[in-house]
């Protein structure tokens, strides 16, 4: 209720503003609607176009308007005229409403040797009739006509031979031959590349081709039919300068989004995310079992992504703005009869990749092995006399898991009110059995115009998702560490033990069946502990956007916005206390309630004018926002049996009693304005100013100025460039460049010192835990960009491209002070660090073929960008184990130990020192040796291997990677294809160092290749039992691999039906299409591990859940 509560009042307070139109201010009397339309084009810029019947039978016009917006002045000089209008980038086309234009609607001179005159009908994709097409005869400037209301067109042309090239705006020109035909059909495709989209740009849209900052536009287009759960999965690969990865195969896995690399080294590396012009909450809630926020949305009610980059394009988010904005816009009614559309799909699933391991009669040889060259006499491995072979993975990964998902849309409206209603259903299951994500959704998006100058609107979603997760992260019951160190000489079951699994006598470890070895380190068995622990979580949200639009002038708008985003999950845990990691507790429950909320209100102006083909838009504003998070933790252990390990907890079974929990919040207060200013669409200006106070610094720091300025030029629009014939070959052209300052809001209250329990004696008190910082301040970013964007050969090949340097200082970091001066935790928080991030970003487009009934488009993104720390405090590295932040080199530079390889008379490990020196290790008293050779077996020497041994080994982040979309369409079949690539990067492989234990434990199949008297030429030394630290050295480049890949990421083929034949199956469809879709069909790398997606930051890859490949089947239906 009290949920409810809040959106209603939020829906009572809110707002939007639509882009104000050209203006024009004229007083004529009885002047001919040619010449009044002379007046226009030299006040607005706009050319007019109109064939000759247009000029012909028109009344003179007698009219006086001041700065009234252009589409309404044309609709008053055209009322009661017979003609309607078009406005089409900076052209206004005129035509007859009515009448099918004749050979005389033709503008003069024609071609007039062996005329033919060819009439048609000009359509879009789905049958409907386009109007104001233009239809013109390639080499005859003059020889052009529009189509009628009804896409209706008559045209004479030179000769039979002639060629006909059809434009409409937003749509791919189609270019016929005539060949005698006198009667032709023409389908119009929507445009991939729209010169004059709207591009969403935070407060606001304009036109592509003003924009003068670095804005990816998503083409939902390519993505809509993906058969994906979340919108990250869509954002995957298909922007420039954006990279998205996960280190999980885990169903509702959060995703790792970095925008033109890492922006920060401790602080929140994240884009912002803005839906319906609100920011929301991103990431896990911070429970037990994962999500991820932005699988809440369903990925069918989305109508567009645009992503801000630059400074320029970015600084009007400010202090939040420093790893890039995403903003999503969903879809919206429009005007119209009613109408439905049903997408669904079913996918069966399975991983992608698992780990080779060893079967039992291998397990038995290695195992033996190990203890044999250790001096153990005994063989402690066995197999039983049922010959057991378990395959671990097979037992806890689907083989086919089953995915489904349904989304119906309803979309309609009057004059006045529109409306978008939506309602969704999710069911996937994971790699891994009982792991599984269930979504339901509802969304209405309403807008209503009140009278000629009130328009309200809202959108609203409500979403409960259940995600059931399994352990991956630590203890005894990790899922996937533990299938690939199961013994498979041993079965996972005994019908003779109380629970049905095979467990020791004591219960703390797997049962060893024949084995005459006890289990190493009590790991459990892995199949009890996933079927019989528990982690789920329960989660709401409501996301909110209410607006109210008011024209106070012409040209004048003012907007109300508000919005919310409450999440609210409920998070069980419980781990058994017969087995595993719940035997210690004797059973553990942990019940959390986690609240997340965002409060949002904004209100603005918009002001656009035009004159003496100057145009301005103006956009000043105030926005207020509060963050509030807060979780509450109850539970118990010490259960008298695992029957009451449930959500009710009741009170007498058990003997210990757990509670916890935390509360936080943070607010912004921010101004805001931007100018937008271009001459004749040629010359453009954009200038942006953000000031932003923010609740987690000091007064004295608590406000930030964050400026951005950007410019540009359409070369293309010209004078020159049409006469010097430049446009035959490159029709549009812009430069642009920009410059911005952003920043990294700071979470929490970093300024203040904290305090917590501080037990003396027998007493309790309280003592500082963290010494705050007065002076901490914002990390910024000092973006600078440059680029351009062309069209070439009648934009049939559309380049984008833009070099980037981003300079990144006040970076927050730790300094650490030695123990005399008595700081708590010997370190404060200071703004000490600084790095750059530069690079180009390369965007292609090409329809490759467009022929009647075939086409092949392609579009590829690339993106290169390097990372190098420039400042630490006092120029003072920090070290890590496996890697090093250093000034001069990339953040987290790898490091280790560089392996030579084994000494073929004796197995052991050998390494080059520092100064390049070979040394061996030897396996049986674990000391360091000189060696001369690969064969030197003396050992007289001694050595050390030091962290001075370590040599920089690479960057873990990669510094290029993209994407290619190819389709092909022929007549009623597509096939798309999506292929992501990745590199320059590098992989600690620990998965590898994990199969090649030294313990009593399963091997991957490469311990086969080990050292022996008879395998000399090897790198895997020889098995010693419990010398794994010292066989198995890291870090080492041993373990450290290339982290490229090319992936057929998807394919899909499809049909559509066309509406001949949907009528004959049945009338009341309107359209229909069904898709068959693989997803992680194909990877090629030279990476060992289980897939060079799933690593961390620092460059780890270990035992994550493998991704999925899916094959999917689906459908959509329009109604």
């Amino acid at each position: 209720m009290r949920l409810l509560t809040i959106l209603f009042f939020t829906a009572s307070m809110a707002v939007h503003a639509t882009p104000v139109a050209q203006t024009v201010s004229i007083s004529v009397k009885n002047m001919a609607l040619k010449e009044v339309m002379g007046i226009v084009e030299k006040q607005t810029g706009y050319s007019v176009f109109g064939n000759r019947s247009v000029w012909n039978n028109t009344r003179p016009v007698t009219v006086s308007v001041v700065n009234t917006p252009l589409n309404s002045f044309l609709t008053q000089v055209l009322t009661g005229q017979g003609l309607s209008y078009r406005l089409e980038g900076k052209t206004i086309s005129l035509y007859r409403k009515d009448n099918i234009a004749d050979s005389k609607d033709k503008p003069v001179p024609l071609a007039s040797a062996d005329p033919v005159e060819v009439k048609g009908k000009v359509t879009d994709d789905q049958g409907q009739p386009l109007a104001g097409v233009f239809v013109s005869e390639e080499g005859v400037d003059k020889n052009k006509t529009l189509t009628d209301g009804e896409g209706n067109f008559k045209i004479t042309v030179a000769n039979s031979s002639a060629t006909l090239k059809f434009t409409y705006v937003g749509y791919t020109s189609e270019v016929i031959v005539v060949k005698g035909k006198e009667q032709v059909s023409v389908k119009l495709s929507p445009s991939v590349r729209k010169l004059d989209e709207v591009t969403v740009v935070g407060y606001g849209s304009q036109l592509s081709r003003s924009v003068t900052g670095s804005i990816t536009k998503v083409d939902m287009g390519q993505v809509a039919n993906l058969s994906t759960t979340s919108v990250d999965q869509q954002l995957a690969g298909r922007a420039a300068g954006v990279q998205v990865t996960v280190n999980s195969g885990n169903t509702n896995s959060n995703p790792r989004i970095r925008i033109r690399g890492i922006n920060s080294i401790n602080n929140s590396r994240d884009p912002l995310i803005v839906i319906d012009g609100v920011p929301v909450s991103t990431g896990d809630m911070g429970g037990n079992t994962t999500t991820n926020a932005l699988a809440d949305i369903n990925p069918d009610d989305i109508l567009s992504m645009d992503v801000l980059k630059d400074g320029a394009a970015s600084a009007i988010y400010g202090s939040r703005a420093a790893n890039g904005v995403v903003l999503i816009t969903t879809k919206h009614g429009s005007k119209g009869q009613l109408k439905v559309n049903y997408d669904a799909y079913a996918s069966l699933s399975g991983p992608v990749k698992t780990a080779k391991l060893l079967n039992a009669q291998q397990f038995v040889e290695i195992a033996n092995e190990k203890y044999t060259n250790s001096g153990v006499t005994t063989n402690p491995a066995v197999m039983d006399a049922s010959n057991t072979n378990t395959d671990w993975q097979d037992l806890i990964y689907h083989k086919n898991a089953f995915s489904q998902s349904h989304s119906l849309g309803i979309s309609g409206g009057s004059d006045k009110t529109t409306y978008f209603f939506s309602v969704n259903y999710l069911a996937q299951q994971g790699a891994v059995i009982k792991n599984a994500t269930t979504r339901y959704g509802i969304r209405a998006n309403v807008d209503h115009q009140v009278n000629k100058i009130f328009k309200i609107g809202t959108s609203t979603s409500v979403t409960k998702l259940r995600n059931v997760g399994v352990n991956n992260s630590s203890g005894l019951s990790t899922i996937i560490t533990n299938s690939l160190i199961a013994l498979p000489n041993v079965s996972p079951y005994d019908a003779a033990n109380a629970t049905g699994y095979n467990l020791s006598g004591d219960g703390k470890s797997l049962g060893a069946g024949a084995n005459l070895q006890t289990i190493d380190d009590a790991y459990p068995n892995i199949l009890f502990s996933l079927n019989n622990d528990k982690y789920s979580i329960d989660k709401y949200r409501i996301l909110n956007t209410t607006y109210g639009e008011l024209t106070l002038l012409p040209g004048l708008k003012y907007r109300i916005q508000g919005g919310v985003d409450i999440e609210e999950g409920y998070d069980f845990y419980a781990l058994d206390s017969r087995h595993g990691d719940g035997y210690s507790y004797s059973g553990l429950v942990k019940n959390t309630t986690i609240n997340r909320s965002v409060y949002n209100l904004q209100h603005y102006i918009t002001y656009t004018k035009s004159f003496l083909r100057n145009n301005i838009t103006l956009t000043a504003g105030n926005e207020v926002q509060k963050n509030t998070y807060k979780n509450a933790m109850a539970g118990g252990s010490g259960f008298s049996n695992y029957f009451f390990q449930q959500q009710n907890l009741i009170t007498g079974t058990y003997t210990t009693q757990l509670s916890g929990g935390s509360y936080s919040e943070g607010s912004f207060l921010s101004y805001f304005g931007r100018l937008n200013y271009d001459y004749a669409g040629k010359y453009l200006l954009g200038l942006t100013i953000r000031r932003d106070g923010l609740s987690s610094l000091a007064n004295e720091h608590r406000f930030g100025t964050f400026p951005g300025a950007s410019i540009g030029w359409r070369a293309s629009d010209e004078d020159f460039w049409k006469h010097a014939g430049i446009d035959r070959i490159i029709p549009s052209l812009k430069i642009r460049a920009s410059y911005g300052k952003v920043g990294n809001a700071l979470t929490g209250f970093p300024y203040l010192s904290t305090y917590g329990a501080s037990p003396y004696g027998a007493e309790n008190g309280i003592s500082i835990t963290n010494v705050g910082n007065s002076s901490l301040q914002w990390e910024t970013s000092k973006k600078y960009d440059a680029g351009l964007e062309a069209g070439i050969l009648n934009n049939r090949i559309t380049v984008a491209f833009d070099w980037f340097k981003n300079n990144i200082d006040n970076l927050v970091m730790d300094v650490t002070y030695p123990n005399s001066f008595g700081i708590p935790g010997n370190s404060v928080t200071r703004n000490i660090g600084a790095m750059v991030n530069h690079g180009i970003e390369l965007t292609v487009s090409a329809d490759v073929i467009k022929q009647s009934g075939l086409t092949w488009s392609v579009n590829a993104n690339f993106t290169k960008v390097n990372n190098k720390v420039t400042k630490l405090y006092q120029g003072q590295t920090i070290n890590g184990s496996s890697y090093l932040i250093k000034e001069g080199a990339p953040l987290y530079a790898m490091i280790g130990y560089r392996y030579a390889g084994v000494n073929e008379m004796n197995g052991n490990p050998m390494y080059y020192k520092a100064d390049g020196r070979l040394i061996q290790g030897n396996i049986s008293n674990q000391l360091y040796y000189y060696a001369d050779s690969k064969t030197d077996n003396t050992m007289t020497s001694t050595t050390t291997l030091t962290d001075d041994d370590k040599a920089m080994l690479g960057s873990p982040t990669p510094t290029w990677y993209g994407g290619i979309t190819n389709s092909l369409s022929y007549k009623n079949f597509s096939l798309d294809a999506f292929i992501r690539f990745s590199g320059g990067n590098k992989i600690d492989n620990s998965l590898e160092r994990t199969l090649l234990n030294q313990k009593f434990k399963n091997n991957g199949v490469d311990i086969l290749n080990r050292w022996t008297p008879t395998n000399t030429i090897t790198d895997v030394p020889k098995l010693w039992y419990g010398k794994e630290a010292f066989i198995n050295l890291s870090p080492g480049d041993r373990w450290v691999q290339s982290g490229d890949y090319l992936r057929l990421q998807t394919a899909t083929l499809s049909y559509t039906l066309d509406k001949t034949a949907i009528r004959r199956i049945a009338g009341y469809l309107s359209s229909l299409r069904v898709y068959v879709t693989g997803q992680n069909l194909v990877t090629l790398t030279r990476f060992k591990g289980l897939d060079p997606d799933l690593i961390s930051e620092t460059g780890a890859s270990g035992t994550a859940i493998p991704i999925i490949r899916s094959f999917s089947f689906g459908v959509n239906l329009g109604f």
